[in-house]
């Protein structure tokens, strides 16, 4: 039995790595294409959100003259005044609609007036919340106004000889406890996920291959005449996508292992740990979730008829994954006996914790890969039961 089960696993596989274009798509685009846009996304949070938290920023301002007090005490903390001229300093409203300008502060004629009678101002700060590029500057001028608003009412007091304790009776003061490793984790929640649709891309194509696509070609009659039963043929195909699907986790463990660190995280305050340890317990996690993404792709392609009718159903099994993770983010999943009996949400709770650096049960562990053979195992004996059938010749 040993033999003919290589056989047909030696057959798919060497079958479909003549198919370049591909192969390419399973084992590149699938596992490079999340780590890449994740990337990019901490880039972009580095190099155009955070710089505004730390590096002097320009402030669009008209009547910037009638408040020269504030304008120096925002042009201490890193935030300089730029008045507005033409259409902008006409209509500054316009102006920051159509995105002329990004945000704007708009100080009143009479602004040294009313504070030397003691009366309130009212400094107007425009923006377009439809609009996110360097809304982190608008909000941080906004807290440097405050701020200073917060002060001079403090001096106030003081003038007429009273504490400035007396208009603050309650002080909440709050403190962030979270490490920088678990900050970081909470940008990296998305990984569990690009490592299931890397491990699913990287079989897609196999697997419709060995099923609607040899009865496409009306080479599967011919081989359901061989020697060989139909569980056996049915487990040679599996262990072709299963290979497929462990070198695509591999492969896309792997770019995370190696670009993570890279990335500019301490300009965010962040300390993501993804090194080898932790590649190597995600990788214990989540090779037997393979076995059960090639199984499932197995299964499903096995009851269609043509080659873009099973595209079309394991494009759709690709994203039932995204369902754990969408629920992770409206009501966080803890780590427990029942949620490692169900398949990538036990994984993704995991390696989350992984992440966070909190201690992993190995108890959990041996129940989540247990539960994912007994799903294998499920998976694989409907598919047999499929091909036992004559109807799985079909109709091309």
């Amino acid at each position: 039995m040993m033999q003919r089960l290589l056989t047909v696993l030696n057959k798919e596989i060497v079958d479909n790595i003549r198919d370049r274009r591909a192969l390419f798509t399973a084992l590149l685009l699938g596992p490079l294409l999340a780590p890449a846009m994740l990337g990019a996304v901490i880039v972009f949070f580095s190099v155009q959100v955070a710089p505004a938290e730390r590096e002097h920023a320009t402030m669009p301002v008209l009547g910037s003259a009638h408040a020269p007090d504030l304008m120096r005490f925002l042009e201490g903390h890193g935030v300089m005044a730029e008045e507005l001229d033409g259409s902008a300093a006409r209509d500054p409203e316009a102006a920051v609609r159509s995105g002329e300008i990004d945000y704007a502060v708009l100080v009143p004629e009479d602004f040294g007036e009313r504070l030397a009678d003691g009366r309130t101002v009212t400094v107007r700060v425009l923006s377009d919340g439809s609009r996110t590029r360097l809304q982190m500057e608008q909000q941080r001028t906004t807290r440097l106004i405050e701020g200073w608003s917060e002060r001079l009412a403090a001096q106030r007091l003081m003038a007429r000889g009273l504490s400035a304790e007396l208009r603050r009776p309650l002080a909440v003061e709050r403190e962030d406890v979270s490490t920088a490793r678990q900050r970081g984790a909470m940008l990296l929640a998305i990984l569990p996920y690009a490592l299931v649709f890397g491990m699913f891309m990287g079989g897609f194509y196999l697997a419709i291959d060995v099923t609607a696509g040899e009865r496409e070609r009306g080479t599967l009659e011919a081989l359901l005449t061989a020697p060989l039963s139909r569980a056996e043929l049915v487990l040679g195909k599996w262990l072709a996508v299963a290979a497929f699907c462990a070198f695509a986790l591999c492969l896309a463990i792997s770019v995370f292992a190696v670009g993570l660190p890279h990335l500019p995280w301490a300009g965010m305050g962040l300390s993501p740990q993804f090194g080898a340890r932790e590649a190597g317990i995600a990788l214990v996690n989540y090779l037997p979730l393979a076995l059960l993404a090639a199984a499932l792709l197995t299964l499903v392609a096995s009851f269609t008829t043509s080659f873009k009718e099973a595209q079309s159903w394991l494009s759709v099994l690709a994203m039932a994954p995204l369902a754990p993770l969408i629920m992770h983010f409206i009501e966080p999943i803890e780590a427990s006996l029942p949620v490692m009996l169900v398949p990538v949400a036990a994984q993704q709770v995991l390696v989350l914790d992984l992440l966070r650096g909190d201690a992993i049960s190995g108890w959990h562990m041996a129940t989540a890969m247990g539960a994912v053979v007994l799903w294998t195992a499920l998976a694989l004996a409907l598919a047999i039961r499929l091909y036992r059938r004559e109807r799985i010749l079909g109709a091309g």
